[in-house]
Parts: structure tokens; sequence; C-alpha cells
């Protein structure tokens, strides 16, 4: 079955869409989503099947500072599908529309995720590139340095810039 994929900007969600969101995001990652602060979603991409919300993928548009640049990207994060609708690829489908609207509604130059290494491959298979330097963020009166993996899509005909990143806020 293929799924109804949307894309939403965040604030124009109801009450009980944004608990849902929230509600969903919990059920993903469970109490590991209350150990940071987290910046409010610009957008959200969501896929369901029929009232179902099966996969949901979060947008913050944000310019990031990269070595000397500033840099306009889609900040992806919050990749997630219910447990018993895994491995369908509801979540691809997903990050490809994602991608799509970062290139051609938002133009940014770069969708840019965080994520572990065991997912780099399925980021991979999808275009995404990992960045190999620091990677900085913020949390409530400090710098932090990001551990994992973080990864760059192209949206423009553009090279991703060397140096540091700085996320300029909270992570994604």
């Amino acid at each position: 079955m293929v799924p109804t994929i949307l894309i939403k900007p965040f604030r124009q969600l109801s009450e009980v869409e944004k608990k849902g969101v929230f509600d969903f995001l919990y059920t993903i990652f469970g109490e590991s989503y209350n150990e940071m602060v987290w910046p409010t979603d610009d957008w959200v991409t969501q896929a369901y099947l029929q009232d179902q919300l099966v996969t949901l993928v979060e947008i913050i548009e944000r310019t990031v500072r990269v070595g000397d640049l500033d840099v306009k990207v889609g900040g992806v994060g919050g990749v997630g599908t219910l447990p018993e609708y895994r491995r369908r690829g509801y979540a691809s489908l997903a990050l490809k529309e994602t991608g799509r609207f970062l290139h051609e509604n938002l133009k940014v130059s770069f969708g840019l995720l965080l994520t572990n290494e065991k997912l780099e491959p399925f980021y991979r298979n999808l275009g995404w590139r990992r960045i190999i330097a620091p990677v900085a963020f913020d949390q409530p009166g400090v710098k932090i340095s990001a551990n994992g993996v973080t990864m760059f899509l192209p949206c423009a005909e553009e090279t991703w810039p060397p140096g540091p990143v700085d996320l300029c806020g909270y992570p994604w």
C-alpha cells in the first residue's frame, strides 16, 4: 500500500495535530526525545495509511555557519516510522518527498541531518553524503559538539564547503 504524503507548515497544524506529532516522536524516540532542547518545527512531512500516521520527518529552515560561510539549509530530523510499519519503504518515500520540497519549495542549498553510524547507509542510499568536520549546536547556555554522523543532501548546484559546522541554534 502506498502512503499519502503531506508536507505542512507546523504552525498551521491544529493543537490536536501538534500533540499527535509530539506523541509520535515520543513513541519513536522514547525518553531520549526529552534529553535535549529542540527547536519548533517549521514543516512536517507526514506519511499516512488511511488515517494512521506511520512516518514523520521534521524540517527546520536555518542558516548555519560552515567555516566562514553562511549556508541556507533544511534541517531534517525526527525521522521515524512506527515499528509495525517499518521496512516497507515509507521513510524512504517521505525523505524523497522532503528532499524535493527542500529543493523546489524552500530553495535551500542543502538538506542537513544528524544521525548515527547504523543509519548512515540508509541515508547514503537516498543521496545523502557524510560531512567530515566537527559539528556543534546550542543547548541552554552551552555549545555542544555533535556525536555521530552529520550528512548533507545537495539541493542546488553547490558543493558542500569545507570547515567546521555550527548549527547556530538547537539541533533538529
